[in-house]
């Protein structure tokens, strides 16, 4: 999650009770003006908001431009990014596909714009557990943006941040160390210490440590993040609570649960208000929060939240995925841990293919709470 959300910057658009008597230039101003705020509204944590206006810019645009015109693509692709950063990973792959191909024979295969796309379908197929494909489209996006804008562009540092993300994913921590540790240090130098995009790269260096288990290094990184993010995004910036959200896992590994809790809370609450009960981001923070009371010995409310998280993400990631298997064999734990002997079974046989209709309606605000890593 953390400096994934596509960002611009603009002024207000052009406001107009007949958009269709303009002339041809006003209406593409009109459009050009609509997508700078709808991209400004998305890196401000707004998604749907912004993204519905995203969505009306890429239909004007077509319109206007035609299919494969260089600002047609450029918003296809925005638009991709928008989908992967919600969890729609379907979506996100028809639209980075539709940009890839279009870019390759508008601009070339080695153009910059059309590996930045390949970059992000590499990403869709890392969430959707297609490592060795992925793998192969950050390679070559990598080798080329190296070649054409250099090792310290922006575009090439978020794919080398991407790759290492990908060996995360991979338990290659030594791998993804060396790779975080020059995107960070690029990032630093290109664009300050403060930067959202430098921030983003010290929020992944903590989630690599912590699943390294080295726990004193991902607890400062972690609240380095969550601060700076606080600071130039706000508090209830997508961003500031993934931070927030893994600091409360990390906490709540180290026994700290009532600080996890309190975590939890306030990330949860965030999440829920800008993304719903059940979007992808939501179930990343309930499933943290599962695990939490699971650890205080309320099983009952642990099993009711994995069920949920379960169902979930189902529906929006489909059976076989990395992260249902993992809700499945939590969800097995607590039942077995409350002596559900025959549940337990029945769970494990279904293999994350089965209807876990019985979960109950996400739980909100002060009674349940939990948040996200990065989806």
């Amino acid at each position: 999650m953390a400096g994934a959300t596509p960002a611009g910057r603009g002024k207000e658009p052009v406001r107009q009770s007949n958009p269709g008597a303009l002339a041809p230039s006003e209406r593409q101003h009109a459009v050009f003006k609509a997508e700078q705020l709808a991209l400004r509204l998305l890196s401000a944590g707004k998604l749907a908001e912004g993204g519905e206006l995203l969505l009306k810019v890429l239909h004007g645009r077509r319109a206007l431009c035609g299919p494969e015109h260089a600002d047609t693509l450029a918003t296809v692709h925005n638009l991709a990014a928008l989908r992967h950063f919600e969890g729609r990973q379907e979506e996100a792959s028809d639209l980075y596909e539709l940009a890839v191909a279009g870019r390759s024979r508008t601009f070339g295969q080695s153009d910059p714009r059309t590996l930045a796309s390949i970059g992000g379908l590499a990403s869709v197929r890392r969430q959707q557990g297609r490592f060795a494909e992925a793998e192969e489209m950050y390679e070559r996006a990598l080798c080329g943006l190296e070649r054409e804008v250099g090792s310290k562009h922006p575009e090439t540092l978020t794919v080398l941040t991407n790759l290492a993300s990908l060996h995360k994913m991979q338990s290659n921590f030594e791998a993804a160390e060396k790779l975080y540790s020059v995107a960070l240090e690029g990032r630093e130098e290109m664009l300050g210490s403060n930067h959202p995009d430098t921030l983003s790269t010290v929020f992944h260096l903590a989630n690599l440590y912590a699943s390294w288990g080295r726990l004193d290094k991902a607890s400062s990184l972690y609240d380095r993040a969550m601060r700076g993010f606080e600071s130039c995004l706000g508090e209830s910036h997508p961003d500031t609570l993934s931070s927030m959200n893994n600091l409360a896992n990390l906490r709540a590994t180290q026994g700290e649960y009532e600080q996890a809790e309190r975590l939890y809370e306030r990330a949860l609450s965030g999440f829920q208000s800008k993304f719903g009960a059940d979007c992808l981001f939501t179930l990343t923070a309930i499933n943290g929060y599962a695990g939490l009371r699971k650890q205080q010995g309320k099983l009952d409310v642990s099993e009711g939240l994995y069920r949920h998280v379960l169902q979930g993400r189902l529906k929006l990631l489909g059976a076989g995925h990395p992260r249902c298997e993992q809700t499945r064999q939590a969800l097995v734990s607590v039942l077995l841990e409350q002596g559900k002997h025959d549940e337990a079974r029945a769970l494990e046989s279904q293999e994350t293919s089965g209807d876990c209709s019985r979960a109950p309606t996400c739980p909100c605000g002060r009674q349940s709470s939990a948040a996200t890593d990065v989806p």
